[in-house]
């Protein structure tokens, strides 16, 4: 049963990329859409929350592309610290570069 399982795992995941690579082809001329990436890699983390952050080429500050989770905890969040987080820059943090530094994605818990 754990076999059907981990193959029906498997099925949604590439389905959920196939969704998105179908999506980039049909619309490359809009370029990446990265909402539609964030909200795949939710899909397929099977976190609560997502963000797509974009670093700059010099590595100095990255922007908040998409946030993707649960929509009522987001927004209360935003408000209470009275920001937009999508689209807003940021500045290099040395911390949280230490964090991800051998990572494309990061899990934190």
């Amino acid at each position: 049963m754990g076999m059907n399982l981990n193959k029906e795992n498997q099925i949604k995941d590439y389905e959920v990329i196939s969704e998105i690579m179908e999506d980039y082809l049909r619309n490359s001329e809009k370029g990446l859409n990265f909402h539609k990436i964030t909200d795949g890699v939710l899909k397929l983390s099977e976190g609560k929350f997502a963000v797509f952050n974009l670093y700059e080429e010099d590595g100095e500050q990255f922007t908040t592309m998409a946030v993707s989770g649960e929509n009522k905890l987001i927004k209360k969040a935003m408000d209470f610290l009275r920001i937009d987080v999508e689209g807003k820059k940021w500045n290099h943090d040395s911390i949280r570069a230490e964090k991800i530094k051998h990572e494309v994605i990061t899990r934190f818990s």
